[in-house]
């Protein structure tokens, strides 16, 4: 008994080693433990008489079947995320030239869209939704969990396709009525039009129980994050994104000048920053981004109102960027010019007797600049902070060429759309003209009235345009 106590104090793994069953399956390990590829089991699978490696071993995270209730992200999924496959390392010369052709022909590609109308820019609205949809839901994945949850990544995109058919039926429901092809009617998006909100309901509840029947035990936690995920995802960029169409339907100049004025924000603040940064204010603009200082946003504020007093001086003068769009057709519009975009002479106020003739729109494209300036920026701080919390350098490369992903390129135009959008309906179109009916809501009134109504009314509009035309 001695000499068996010598062999414990020496060899105690050996001695547990022996003492346990060999035929006795450990049901903890099996159902959590997966096979390694080291050295050990590569051994003990060559040869079926030696024993298999130790249970007693720590076993890493990988080993084990993820269970999203139990840990959190596990280090591999971190590390997939954060570090990048490693790729040959351009100079400085060649990073410079690869972003300056991709930055061009970006601006070309999107000039041409806005040459081609109002459909294709909306076209490219939609585009920005589903990629930067895609880009964030992809943040929140675990590739791991979902491959043990099949289907539940296509939940995403039914809300977000039901979000993109709430969205579209309340803010764009005159030109979807319109249809692509104005001479003809469109009966399908008539009908979808007329019960919309039943609809929406319905897809949503749909979307619940389809949620609810994906939950598998051990997943829950995880699930219902991926849930909140998914909506607020929605929020941050369909929501707002989807004001952008509306502001291009209602003329072009309503999305092209405040785009312009971040665009122009962002370059004059690197510019100036790069020339006058740290000479006059030590102290970083902010402490998240630590390269930004008040010289770059001093600067960028006042080249900013500069060119977009300018560029919304040039851009009143053609019809095609100030007239609306009705239906999503391909034709340019035309239309009488609204009071905003008439010229007016105005006095100067430190200037005797100089006058200048100034169209409304200057003025409130002013407002759009300095909400570029003051306020703008800060959405491009939200995604710094949005990135840096999972350690990346850009959402996704789905722009690439040095740019990163959409919402890389788009993240303080979200805010700016929103911005225009209520500043519009607040201070720029007549409280009284809100209240005014469409044409066809005006038309869908008129077909539910009795043939005697309709005729009344037919007369009494006819003598309404026979008196304006006498009187003119």
């Amino acid at each position: 008994m001695e000499k068996i106590k010598t062999i414990k104090e020496k060899m105690p793994d050996v001695f547990y080693a022996m003492k346990r069953e060999p035929d006795e399956p450990n049901e903890s390990s099996t159902l959590r433990q997966r096979k390694t590829a080291s050295s050990d089991s590569i051994s003990s699978s060559s040869s079926p008489n030696k024993q298999q490696s130790d249970f007693r071993r720590p076993r890493n995270k990988s080993d084990e079947a993820y269970s999203a209730d139990s840990t959190d992200e596990s280090d591999d999924d971190r590390k997939q995320k954060t570090l990048p496959k490693k790729q040959p390392e351009l100079t400085k010369k060649q990073k410079f030239w690869k972003r300056f052709y991709s930055t061009w022909t970006m601006i070309f590609g999107f000039f041409l869209i806005i040459y081609i109308g109002h459909t294709a820019l909306c076209l490219l609205v939609v585009g920005f939704q589903a990629l930067g949809f895609r880009e964030i839901a992809a943040l929140g994945s675990k590739p791991r969990v979902e491959n043990q949850l099949p289907g539940f990544y296509l939940l995403h995109w039914h809300f977000f396709l039901t979000s993109i058919f709430f969205l579209y039926g309340q803010l764009l429901t005159e030109h979807l009525l319109i249809g692509i092809f104005p001479n003809h009617k469109n009966l399908f998006l008539e009908l979808l039009l007329r019960h919309h909100g039943f609809l929406t309901f319905m897809l949503i509840v749909i979307g619940v129980i389809y949620f609810v029947l994906s939950l598998k035990k051990g997943f829950y936690k995880y699930q219902f994050k991926q849930l909140g995920w998914c909506m607020a995802i929605i929020i941050i960029v369909v929501v707002q994104s989807t004001f952008v169409m509306k502001n291009i339907m209602d003329g072009i100049i309503w999305f092209f000048v405040p785009a312009s004025a971040i665009i122009t924000n962002d370059i004059m603040a690197y510019m100036s920053g790069r020339v006058l940064g740290k000479k006059f204010f030590k102290a970083p603009l902010i402490g998240l981004s630590p390269n930004k200082t008040w010289e770059g946003a001093i600067g960028a504020c006042f080249w900013t109102l500069l060119f977009t007093w300018g560029f919304a001086a040039f851009l009143i003068d053609y019809d095609f960027f100030i007239c609306p769009k009705k239906g999503f057709g391909f034709a340019y519009p035309t239309c009488d010019r609204d009071e905003i975009f008439i010229r007016r002479p105005y006095e100067m106020p430190f200037m005797k007797d100089t006058i200048v003739n100034i169209a409304p729109f200057q003025f409130h494209s002013l407002i759009f600049a300095l909400y570029a300036s003051l306020i703008g920026p800060f959405g491009g701080f939200f995604a710094s902070g949005f990135k840096r919390a999972f350690k990346l350098k850009d959402f996704s490369q789905s722009v690439g060429f040095g740019h990163g992903g959409i919402l890389d390129r788009m993240d303080c135009q979200i805010m700016m759309c929103v911005f225009v959008y209520v500043y519009r309906q607040s201070f720029v179109i007549n409280i009284a003209a809100q209240n005014v009916m469409s044409l066809p809501q005006i038309t869908q009134n008129i077909l539910r009235l009795s043939r005697e109504d309709q005729l009344k009314l037919l007369d009494s509009l006819r003598g309404i345009v026979e008196a304006r035309h006498h009187a003119n």
